[in-house]
């Protein structure tokens, strides 16, 4: 009797579109609202750093854990302390209290509906309940509905006072009220396949298990895609947290500007990761992915030189559109380099190293703004983003090539 596709890959995604728009609202409102409430640059810097140092530790022990016990339960355990935090900040508001948050929910920090350290877990869930060859598509469909959410959120964030919500104070609790109310909402969701998953083939049991050692070859591939995304973090630590400060010293922009840029710039970014889930040729996929990221790669180059606002917002969401919407594909190649049983550590290894890299960006673009140096920031993503490129090619083709893509490829 065939059963039908597991109910987890619907839960997850309707996870990633709740916190997609909460996460966007806050990428737009959490750092001006911070600052109206009388947080210096300094202890806003601070607070984010912290929180992306405490998302990078995290993730690893995540990844570790996801491995050897049950993901699903990984993922509830995200959500209540999300809720939790959430709700004590709403019950007593003190900074304290708001600075617990920001590391226990990500606020500011997070994106795409991701549910941050708690990724790997996620993507174990959706290794284990995808048949092989759809795996990089409904990767890419994940990576969309999050995009989505994302794009909505933003644009409610540029357009709050059109809601009737003014205020940084009411801001913030109109957003962490949100966030409360979804941990919520998911935490039931994900009790609903937990109840039903007996009835649902599994690819890998449950509960604990004796894994068997990383490989050589494994070993390698996973250094590869290690040193991958470290340059990529790097490039996305010099430019997308600093990128409305950017715009603001070289053309003087406005707030409400950069919060149409985002809302932009995730909406083209999610209509280009749809389009990347109906291409069912894995080998395909990929190549249209690294051509994606060629691409951002030349409007980041641009970027720095161009005079005009209106062309520089259009390389700006470009280069967005085109680094975030192949996520989803090296999400999925880094569950491939490896086997399955060994999924939730290559996961947590891909989040965290994206992450680890980005943490020093902000600084060395503080640094070479202090110095007047404006576009120097813009410079060193560029050359951080080819050598990334570089090594995600070589990935593929020493990880899995031509011929083990098609293995890869949906009927």
């Amino acid at each position: 009797m065939k059963i039908g596709p597991s109910p987890v890959i619907l839960v997850l995604s309707v996870n990633r579109v709740l916190r997609g728009i909460v996460q966007g609202f806050l990428l737009a409102r959490f750092l001006p609202d911070i600052h109206d409430l009388g947080w210096s640059t300094v202890a806003a810097g601070s607070i984010l750093s912290g929180g992306l140092l405490f998302d990078f530790l995290l993730t690893l022990a995540i990844g570790h854990r996801t491995d050897r016990s049950d993901p699903t339960s990984i993922l509830m355990t995200g959500e209540a302390l999300t809720l939790a935090s959430g709700a004590l900040f709403l019950l007593f508001p003190s900074s304290f209290l708001l600075g617990t948050a920001t590391f226990l929910a990500g606020l500011g920090q997070r994106s795409n509906g991701s549910p941050g350290p708690y990724a790997p877990a996620e993507q174990a869930l959706l290794i284990r309940n995808a048949r092989t060859a759809f795996r990089f598509t409904l990767f890419s469909k994940n990576t969309a509905v999050g995009l989505f959410g994302m794009s909505a959120g933003a644009f409610l964030g540029g357009h709050s006072r059109m809601a009737g919500i003014d205020g940084p104070m009411i801001n913030l609790k109109v957003a962490i009220v949100a966030l409360v109310i979804i941990s919520f909402i998911n935490i039931l969701l994900l009790r609903v396949p937990s109840r039903i998953r007996t009835s649902l083939p599994s690819p890998l049991p449950t509960g604990r298990r004796i894994l068997n050692p990383l490989s050589g070859p494994e070993k390698r591939h996973l250094a590869i895609l290690v040193s991958g995304n470290l340059f990529a973090g790097i490039a996305i630590g010099l430019t997308d947290p600093t990128i409305a400060y950017w715009f603001l010293l070289r053309f003087h922009t406005s707030p409400d500007h950069v919060s149409f840029l985002l809302a932009l710039s995730y909406l083209v970014s999610a209509l280009f990761s749809l389009l990347l889930a109906f291409q069912t040729d894995a080998a395909r996929l990929i190549r249209t992915a690294f051509l994606m990221q060629f691409f951002a790669l030349l409007s980041l180059a641009l970027l720095p030189v161009v005079p005009v606002l209106f062309f520089a917002f259009l390389l700006y969401t470009l280069r967005l559109a085109f680094v975030r919407a192949p996520g989803g594909v090296r999400q999925a190649l880094a569950g491939e380099i490896v086997r399955q049983e060994h999924a939730g550590w290559a996961a947590s290894l891909h989040f965290s190293s994206l992450q680890a890299a980005q943490i020093v960006g902000p600084f060395i673009a503080g640094f070479c703004w202090k110095r007047n140096w404006t576009n120097a920031p813009l410079f060193l993503a560029t050359l951080s983003t080819a050598l990334s490129l570089v090594l995600f090619l070589i990935l593929y083709r020493k990880a899995l090539g031509p011929d083990r893509a098609m293995t890869l490829t949906a009927p």
